[in-house]
């Protein structure tokens, strides 16, 4: 391996099978690490042109990719044309057909039924009646107001001492995330299935959709959509 390259030089990884090969990623500089290429085969990439493209432009991302020769950022949003770089990471992508085969996206299609805590919660609940054992360790979700009349008879079934966790539809880093009590689910399903006069005189659901679902001591909590509720 080339023992000389400069932070910031643009550096490939070969592939032993003889595949592409793919961009050296150093370790950051503040970890004051050298990341070991033992067993890896680096060579130089002459006049290299590695662009990135970015919604969000965080520092910890930005000093990676610079550093592993990249320019770029979230100065490159008023470039229309996406075919220019070679990492986009944005939201996701409205078709995946725009994407070129020398392009990488920080999304793969597909990832909300992962993402989305509705979508997660609808995909448990499939896997939940296919294979009972092996999920019998997540909590049961409810989507409101889909699901409302069949929560509010769970919460009458349940001890009014009982806990719940409410989750927002598409937060993350633990935003929305709060803790109600027996009481309190039941004014958001009574707030579900109450429909309001929208300005042009139809009827609409009050509230946005949210999931609700039960947990135990032992059980952790599961994200569904909109808002989920688990029993704590």
């Amino acid at each position: 391996p080339p023992e000389d390259c400069d932070p910031g030089e643009a550096k490939a990884l070969l592939n032993p099978f003889g595949h592409e090969s793919t961009i050296w990623f150093e370790y950051p500089r503040f970890l004051k690490m050298k990341r070991s290429v033992a067993g890896h085969q680096l060579e130089r990439i002459e006049n290299p042109t590695l662009l990135w493209k970015c919604y969000w432009e965080r520092n910890c991302l930005k000093d990676v990719l610079q550093l592993a020769g990249f320019e770029g950022g979230k100065s490159m949003q008023r470039i229309a044309n996406n075919s220019r770089f070679q990492l986009l990471w944005t939201k996701h992508l409205k078709s995946w057909r725009d994407l070129g085969l020398h392009q990488r996206h920080n999304h793969f299609p597909g990832s909300w039924c992962i993402g989305r805590k509705d979508r997660l919660a609808i995909s448990i609940s499939k896997k939940q009646r296919q294979h009972a054992q092996e999920f019998s360790f997540l909590p049961e979700s409810f989507i409101l107001p889909v699901h409302s009349e069949r929560l509010r008879q769970r919460l009458k079934a349940s001890k009014r001492t009982s806990l719940w966790i409410k989750k927002p539809l598409a937060s993350s880093q633990g935003r929305g995330i709060k803790v109600i009590n027996h009481r309190g689910a039941m004014r958001l399903v009574a707030a579900a299935r109450q429909p309001n006069a929208s300005s042009e005189g139809r009827q609409k659901p009050a509230s946005r959709p949210q999931v609700i679902s039960s947990k135990t001591r032992r059980v952790p909590s599961l994200p569904a959509r909109g808002c989920v509720i688990q029993r704590y």
